[in-house]
């Protein structure tokens, strides 16, 4: 990523995918980027970066390998149970959904993430919380960040089905 940009978080979503799929470097030890892959979008970026298709039952090993080799980005993997690394720490969301899923889950996942994410790069840029945590970086906070926005849509769509 170009070093003139200002260090804002970003999430990488979509045509987004295919492009770090084609160049990685483009986001590269970019910690402050978070990846947003499905099924398919992971097992091409995955292949890309480690030469090989990751093993279907060991998800929370493969999102960590592929975090660190892009420099611990962090990789929020959709699917049945949502396994979120920034290549140190690890969360998986599975918690319980809908029956069904709807259009417009991947925007209110986008939505979220980027309003959960200006929060906390805001938070930590004004030390709001540096009596508790004064050593606190939005490096740190983002597998949190990541995890809140995987458990939105689920508990809307529970909701509403």
């Amino acid at each position: 990523m170009s070093k003139d940009l200002p260090k804002l978080p970003s999430a990488v979503l979509v045509d987004g995918l295919f492009l770090v799929t084609q160049d990685p470097d483009v986001i590269k030890s970019y910690t402050k980027t978070i990846l947003t892959p499905n099924v398919v979008e992971f097992e091409r970026l995955f292949q890309k970066m480690m030469g090989h298709k990751p093993d279907p039952l060991e998800a929370v090993e493969n999102v960590t390998q592929l975090s660190k080799a892009l420099g611990n980005v962090t990789i929020v993997q959709k699917g049945d149970h949502d396994v979120i690394s920034d290549g140190n720490k690890v969360l998986v969301c599975s918690a319980e959904g809908g029956p069904r899923r709807c259009g417009g889950q991947g925007d209110l996942l986008s939505g979220t993430m980027g309003t959960f994410v200006h929060w906390a790069n805001w938070a930590v840029d004004r030390k709001v919380d540096k009596m508790t945590s004064p050593a606190v970086s939005l490096d740190a906070e983002v597998v949190s960040v990541s995890f809140s926005t995987c458990l939105c849509p689920l508990l809307v769509s529970f909701e509403i089905f």
